[in-house]
């Protein structure tokens, strides 16, 4: 997909004193983070014109970050651990929405992000003068619109142990650590990160200390560890009035664009036949063997055609409709990228 450029944000929304787009849960490097979300994201950052933009954690998939480490020498495992956060940064750099006049402000997650998330916040915050870093955990930014603030909450612990059939859970249990740690107490709206829900209290009960909500995550599979698991796309939170109980909360749904991304694949302009039949049947089938195609094929192509046919189009440059192809080599499968 094309790589994130400077746009310029629309007229605000009618009537709204104060506007924050959050994010959450891109987790680069995991097999579920499309590069390709960021397109959407930049088109509703734009629609909604925030006056600031809350990432609340998730900047890299920690499975992808200690599968690097495995077997990596302990006298090279700090080069090998720069060289991801220089990574995982750099992507960033390019592929994050510039808005100009508008800043992100990033608060990490001691349990999804550690250490290694913070360290590629910050190597990020070095390379562009939008990026702010908040306290990890939880942090507060004020609200200019109105007199009021909005504080970001991630999990300092694993979810796990808050599994639940009920949504809220987990959000509660975050809600009530940082209660209990805090002697301020919580913000005047809360937003919760990483759990992949949308969850909207705004105090009307008795056990809701102050209005909150959880967010959806920003990539195709939400960490395994986390409960529940239910929402891909971004939130916008939007204030009318001076009373943050009165906030509306708006998610905007990738769901379907993940569910069928490999139809957004286009068989690339000048290939052969062969060619053609190869990328239309990944995008049919998905993951894909050489033996599999063959057999479907029923004997129309051999093996050695369709094996020089793939060598042929993964030499073929990715661009806003090719994703490249792959071959997964655990599985001994062929399949667009997941990062396209």
């Amino acid at each position: 997909m094309p790589k994130a450029k400077k746009v310029v944000v629309s007229n605000p929304s009618s009537g709204v004193k104060e506007t924050v787009f959050v994010i959450s849960g891109v987790n680069y490097g995991g097999a579920g983070y499309r590069a390709g979300l960021w397109s959407p994201t930049a088109e509703k950052m734009v629609e909604s014109n925030p006056g600031f933009i809350m990432w609340v954690g998730g900047i890299a998939d920690r499975h992808w970050h200690n599968d690097c480490l495995k077997g990596v020498p302990s006298d090279e495992r700090v080069g090998v651990e720069a060289s991801l956060v220089e990574e995982v940064a750099s992507h960033y750099q390019e592929y994050l929405p510039e808005i100009p006049g508008k800043k992100y402000y990033i608060i990490t997650s001691p349990a999804f992000d550690g250490d290694f998330g913070l360290r590629c916040a910050v190597a990020l915050a070095r390379k562009r003068k939008d990026i702010r870093i908040l306290r990890s955990g939880a942090d507060r930014c004020p609200l200019k619109g109105i007199k009021a603030v909005v504080e970001g909450l991630t999990p300092e612990r694993n979810a796990s142990p808050f599994r639940s059939k009920y949504f809220s859970t987990s959000v509660d249990r975050i809600m009530e650590d940082k209660e209990r740690q805090s002697t301020i107490g919580l913000g005047d709206f809360n937003v919760v990160g990483c759990l992949a829900s949308m969850v909207l209290n705004l105090g009307d009960s008795t056990d809701a200390q102050a209005p909150y909500c959880s967010v959806p995550v920003l990539h195709k599979d939400a960490d395994p560890s986390a409960e529940p698991r239910n929402q891909i796309g971004v939130a916008i939170v939007r204030f009318r009035t001076d009373n943050p109980k009165e906030a509306s909360v708006m998610c905007v749904s990738f769901k379907d664009l993940v569910a069928f991304e490999y139809q957004l694949v286009q068989v690339p302009e000048g290939v052969t036949e062969i060619q053609r039949m190869v990328v239309e049947y990944i995008k049919m089938h998905g993951p894909s063997t050489i033996g599999t195609m063959v057999d479907d094929f029923r004997g129309r192509v051999s093996r050695l055609k369709i094996r020089r046919a793939i060598a042929g189009l993964k030499e073929i440059p990715v661009t806003s409709t090719w994703s490249g192809l792959e071959l997964d080599e655990l599985a001994d499968r062929y399949q667009f990228p997941h990062s396209w």
